[in-house]
């Protein structure tokens, strides 16, 4: 299997995407826990929880769609980077036609199978 072309731009735009995933991983965790603690001291209902609510909400929304760009551009690179199939002959007949061609029969003897011509 040859190695994926990430060229320059595509590493720039890897490296950019992975840390926008931690930056908003790191704020999700962060916030989390101020919402605990604060909740914690102030109940439930308070409005500042709502907006801390709010606030982990928009990043672990940013985080997926960080993670969906870098499997993006990952599938890509691959798809970019596979080696070209084969054309296939427009003229090749199919295997089964093989099979069943006249004057060729299949006989068993001691479980080997073995091709006939006649």
């Amino acid at each position: 299997m040859r190695p994926h072309a990430f060229g320059e731009l595509e590493i720039n735009t890897y490296v950019s995407y992975v840390r926008t995933l931690v930056n908003a991983v790191t704020s999700i965790r962060l916030a989390s826990d101020a919402r605990r603690r604060w909740m914690e001291r102030n109940g439930a209902a308070c409005p500042d929880a709502e907006k801390m609510s709010r606030l982990i909400e928009a990043e672990m929304d940013r985080a997926d769609d960080m993670a969906h760009r870098i499997v993006e551009l990952v599938a890509s690179v691959r798809a970019a980077s596979t080696p070209p199939t084969l054309p296939k002959r427009a003229n090749a007949a199919p295997v089964s036609a093989f099979r069943s061609a006249p004057g060729l029969r299949t006989v068993q003897n001691d479980r080997q199978v073995r091709v006939r011509h006649g």
